[in-house]
C-alpha cells in the first residue's frame, strides 16, 4: 500500500465534524445546547464570585461547626490533601484525556497527527485541573480562616496543574501509574491524620509566602510543557479508554444515579485486575455467593477506602459539628458504605438473565447478596 501525502489534517477534519452537526442537529437542540451553556456559565460564575467574596470566617462562624479546641490551620491541610488523592485518583479512572467513542473509531485510528488531534483536549484538562485547584484551595482557605488567601490559592490551582500533568505523563507512558497512585494514598492518609491532628487541637499553619508559588509554578509549567509537547504519545486504546467513565458521569448527573458511575469504575477496575486463577468455592449456593462476595473487596482493597474515609469522618462528627449535621453526615456514610459493599446485588439486578443460568429463582441469589451490605451498613452507626 502506497501512501500519499493527501490526507487530511486534524483541522479539516473538526471542520467537517462541525458542518455535519450544523446540518443535522435540529432546531430544539441548538437552543437546548444555548440554554444549558448559558445556564452552566450562569452559575459558574455565580460561585466563583460567592467563593471568593465571602468572609474568611464563614465555616466557623457558622453554626454547624463546633468544637472543643480553638479552630486550627489543620483543617486546610485536611482539605487540601484529600483534594489532591481525590483529583489524582479521578484522573487516573477517567483518562483523564479521553475522546468519544465514534471519535475515536473513526477518527483517532486513522493515519493522523494524534498529537494534533489531542493537543487542545490537554490544554482543557490542564485548564479544569487549574479550575478545580483553585475551588479546593478557597475551601481550604476557609476551612483555615486564612485572612491572607491569595497566595495559598494560586499554589493550590499549580498543584491542581501538576497532580493532572501527572496523570496525562501516565497516559503518555512517560510516567509508571505507581507514582501517581502512591500520591493518592499518602495523600488520602494525610488528610486522615491531618483531621484527627486538628481535633487534638495541633495547629499546623498553611504556606501563605510566595517561595512555594514559585517553585510549585515552575515545577507546574515544566509538567505541563512536556504533557502537552508528548501528547501524541497517547494511544487510541488509551483515549477510548475513559469514554465510557465520561459517559457514565454525564448519564449518573442525568439521572441523578451514582450507580451507574459506580458500576463502570468497577467494571473497568476488574478489567486491570482480572486476571487471577479462578477459585472453586465449596459450600453451597448461598455460601458460594456469599464467599464470592467477600472476595470481591478482598481481591481489590481499594474500594475500601471510601468506606474507611465514611466511617472515619462519622467517627469525627460529633467532635466537630453540631447533632442535626452529625445525623446528616451518618446517614451519608451508610448510603457510602452500602453503595461500595452493594456491588454484587447490584450486578445481579442488572443481569436478568443471572438466574436462569444457574437454574435457581432470583430470590435465592438476592437474599444472600444482601447479607454483606446489610453488615456493612451498621458500621458507621457505631463508630
Amino acid at each position: 500500500m502506497v501512501i500519499t501525502d493527501s490526507l487530511p489534517s486534524v483541522r479539516s477534519i473538526r471542520t467537517l465534524i462541525r458542518r455535519f452537526e450544523r446540518r443535522h442537529a435540529s432546531a430544539t437542540g441548538r437552543a437546548a445546547t444555548l440554554v444549558l451553556g448559558a445556564l452552566g456559565l450562569y452559575v459558574g460564575a455565580g460561585l466563583l464570585w460567592w467563593l471568593f467574596t465571602l468572609p474568611p470566617t464563614v465555616l466557623t462562624a457558622s453554626s454547624v461547626l463546633v468544637t472543643g479546641q480553638r479552630w486550627t490551620s489543620t483543617w486546610g491541610w485536611a482539605v487540601a490533601a484529600a483534594a489532591v488523592a481525590a483529583g489524582a485518583a479521578a484522573g487516573r479512572a477517567v483518562g483523564p484525556v479521553t475522546t468519544s467513542a465514534e471519535l475515536g473509531f473513526w477518527v483517532s485510528s486513522t493515519l493522523l497527527d494524534r498529537g494534533a488531534l489531542v493537543r487542545s483536549r490537554v490544554v482543557v484538562v490542564l485548564g479544569c485541573g487549574a479550575l478545580v485547584g483553585a475551588l479546593a484551595g478557597r475551601i481550604a482557605a476557609f476551612a483555615a480562616e486564612l485572612t491572607v488567601w491569595f497566595a495559598f490559592t494560586v499554589l493550590t490551582t499549580l498543584t491542581g496543574v501538576v497532580v493532572v500533568a501527572l496523570c496525562v505523563l501516565v497516559q503518555c507512558r512517560l510516567l509508571a501509574p505507581g507514582p501517581v497512585t502512591i500520591l493518592s494514598r499518602i495523600c488520602a492518609l494525610g488528610s486522615v491524620a491531618a483531621v484527627f491532628t486538628a481535633t487534638a487541637g495541633v495547629d499546623v499553619a498553611l504556606p501563605t509566602g510566595w517561595w512555594p508559588v514559585a517553585a510549585v509554578g515552575a515545577l507546574a509549567a515544566t509538567l505541563a510543557a512536556v504533557a502537552v509537547r508528548s501528547c501524541h504519545r497517547i494511544a487510541a486504546a488509551e483515549l477510548a479508554a475513559g469514554a465510557e467513565t465520561t459517559v457514565a458521569v454525564s448519564a449518573s448527573a442525568t439521572a441523578l444515579d451514582i450507580s451507574v458511575l459506580l458500576g463502570a469504575l468497577e467494571h473497568t477496575s476488574w478489567r486491570r485486575i482480572g486476571r487471577r486463577r479462578t477459585r472453586s468455592l465449596s459450600g453451597g449456593l448461598s455460601w458460594a455467593l456469599i464467599h464470592s462476595d467477600v472476595l470481591r473487596h478482598l481481591r481489590r482493597p481499594v474500594s475500601l477506602a471510601p468506606a474507611i474515609c465514611a466511617i472515619g469522618a462519622a467517627s469525627v462528627a460529633p467532635m466537630v459539628t453540631t447533632p442535626p449535621a452529625v445525623a446528616v453526615l451518618y446517614l451519608a456514610a451508610v448510603f457510602v458504605v452500602a453503595m461500595i459493599f452493594s456491588a454484587g446485588l447490584r450486578d445481579v439486578l442488572r443481569d436478568r438473565d443471572f438466574g436462569a443460568v444457574l437454574g435457581v429463582d432470583d430470590r435465592r441469589i438476592r437474599w444472600p447478596l444482601t447479607v454483606v451490605p446489610g453488615v456493612a451498613q451498621y458500621w458507621p452507626r457505631y463508630p
